[in-house]
C-alpha cells in the first residue's frame, strides 16, 4: 500500500461510532417526553376536572399509574438500541443511560402539569408570564413555603384544587382544612397532623409509582437486551461500529 493510499484512509472518529446510539436515544426520549405530556394534558383537562372524582383522580395521581406504559417503552427501546454500540461497551453505557432518564422522564410529569397550571393562571387572572410566575409563588410560599415547580410538587401533595385566582386559593384551602379537621376527629388527632399524615400518603405513593416505573422500565431493558429479533438495520449499524473500534 503506498504513501498516498495510506493517507487517504483515516481513522473512524470515536465520537462517531456512538452517534447512531445518541440519536436513537434523543429520538426516543423526545417521543416519550411529548407522550408524557399529552397524557398528562389529557388527563387534567378531562379526568381531573370531573367535580368531586377528578379530586379523587388527582390526589390518586393516576395519570403516574398510566403512564407505566411509556418506561416500558423506555427500557424495551435503550434494550433494543444496544445493537448501535460498540460491542465491548454497550451494556454498561446502556444501563447508565436508562438510569439517568427514568427520573427525568418521571418528573417531567410535574413540570407539565406546573406549565399547565400557569397558563390556567394566566388566562383566568389575564397577567403576562413573568407576572404569572410572582403570583403563582406567592401562593406556593404562602401555601407550603416554597416556591417554583419543587413548590409547586409539594403543593399537590396537600391540596387537591390548582387555584388560578386568589378566591379559588382561599377555596382550596379551606377545603383541605376542612377534610383534615373531618378525619382528625375521626383518628382523635390534630387537623395539622392530619395534614401532615395524608401528604405523607402521597408521597409515598409517588414512591410507589416510582418504584413500578422502573421495575417496568428494567424488566423490559433485559427484554429488549436478550431480544433475538433486533430490526435488521439495528444488526447492521452495530457491526459497522463494532468494526471500527480499534482492535
Amino acid at each position: 500500500m503506498g504513501r498516498k493510499q495510506r493517507d487517504r484512509i483515516r481513522p473512524t472518529p470515536k465520537w462517531s461510532l456512538f452517534l447512531p446510539y445518541g440519536l436513537v436515544i434523543l429520538g426516543l426520549l423526545i417521543f416519550l417526553l411529548f407522550a408524557k405530556g399529552l397524557s398528562v394534558f389529557i388527563g387534567t383537562r378531562f379526568f381531573y376536572s370531573i367535580p368531586l372524582l377528578g379530586g379523587i383522580a388527582r390526589s390518586l395521581e393516576l395519570v403516574e399509574f398510566v403512564n407505566l406504559f411509556l418506561f416500558s417503552v423506555l427500557g424495551m427501546g435503550v434494550g433494543l438500541s444496544v445493537q448501535l454500540l460498540p460491542h465491548p461497551k454497550n451494556d454498561r453505557i446502556s444501563k447508565s443511560i436508562l438510569t439517568i432518564l427514568i427520573p427525568i422522564l418521571f418528573l417531567s410529569g410535574c413540570f407539565f402539569q406546573y406549565q399547565i397550571w400557569l397558563s390556567d393562571v394566566r388566562q383566568d387572572m389575564g397577567l403576562n408570564p413573568i407576572e404569572v410566575r410572582t403570583v403563582t409563588n406567592q401562593w406556593l410560599q404562602q401555601t407550603v413555603k416554597k416556591s417554583g415547580v419543587w413548590g409547586f410538587y409539594h403543593y399537590t401533595t396537600r391540596y387537591s384544587l390548582l387555584p388560578t385566582n386568589p378566591d379559588r386559593l382561599q377555596a382550596s384551602i379551606k377545603g383541605s382544612d376542612r377534610v383534615n379537621e373531618l378525619f382528625s376527629r375521626i383518628f382523635s388527632t390534630t387537623p395539622n397532623a392530619m395534614g401532615n399524615f395524608l401528604s405523607f400518603c402521597v408521597w409515598v405513593l409517588r414512591l410507589f409509582y416510582f418504584s413500578l416505573a422502573i421495575l417496568a422500565a428494567w424488566h423490559h431493558f433485559q427484554d429488549g437486551l436478550n431480544s433475538e429479533t433486533h430490526p435488521a438495520w439495528l444488526r447492521k449499524i452495530g457491526s459497522r461500529s463494532s468494526q471500527g473500534l480499534p482492535k
